[in-house]
This record gives C-alpha cells, sequence and structure tokens, in this order.
C-alpha cells in the first residue's frame, strides 16, 4: 500500500511540474477555464499558479510574480515532495505510511492557508 502510494504522488507531483513546463510549448492555446471565476467574477485562490510556474520555469521572474506570487512557492513545495516520493519509490526507504501522511496534510495545510491569506488580501484590494 505504502509503495503504490509513493508512485501516486511521484506521477502527480512530476506531472505538475512537467505540465508547467510543457504547456506554454505547445503549439496551441490551452483555454483558462476557473469555474470559480465564471460563476463568482471573482479569480479563486489559485488562479494564476500554473501560468507563474511556466514563467518561473522559462526564467521570467518578474511575469511569475505578476501571474500569482505564490507560485515560487507553490512549485518549491511540488519539486521537493516529488523528489522526496521518488527517492522513497527507487531507495524503498521512507518514513511510516502514517507519518507521510501526517506531514503532507501539514504541507498542504500551509500552502492552501498562505494561498488562502493570498486571496483574501487580492479580493480586498480587487
Amino acid at each position: 500500500m505504502q509503495r503504490t502510494w509513493h508512485v501516486k504522488m511521484m506521477v502527480l507531483f512530476w506531472a505538475f511540474v512537467g505540465g508547467a513546463v510543457l504547456l506554454p510549448l505547445l503549439p496551441f492555446r490551452v483555454p483558462r477555464i476557473c469555474l470559480f471565476e465564471y460563476f463568482l467574477g471573482i479569480p479563486c485562490p489559485v488562479c494564476g499558479i500554473r501560468s507563474s510556474i511556466a514563467a518561473l520555469l522559462h526564467g521570467n521572474w518578474h511575469r511569475s510574480l505578476l501571474f500569482n506570487e505564490m507560485g515560487p512557492f507553490v512549485l518549491a513545495v511540488c519539486v521537493v515532495l516529488a523528489v522526496y516520493f521518488t527517492v522513497a519509490v527507487v531507495t524503498k526507504k521512507c518514513f511510516g505510511l502514517a507519518e507521510e501522511v501526517r506531514w503532507f496534510k501539514w504541507i498542504n495545510g500551509v500552502t492552501f492557508g498562505l494561498l488562502s491569506l493570498r486571496w483574501c488580501y487580492k479580493l480586498l484590494n480587487y
């Protein structure tokens, strides 16, 4: 069970980072779809994250921060988790599943908490 968890998480985080790198290189434009913004008329907490990470990975820090200031932080979290799960899959050495899930929930809580704080700040200045 733990190995399956590691493989799934490894694929998820590398797909997220790889998608951010590859999407701007596609020969067509991927439509921006945010149902939150479509129905409520205000951007969601994660609007611009993908574009921010793509700009960052292509070396444009300024543009990255314009899309979403949390992009570099989210990218760092994804890369750290992708590397951790890759090492866990390759070496088969890791913490216990309960400890990993607890850390994973803590990291997600901090990330989404920061995204929510940024979102509230943006809404107050919208």
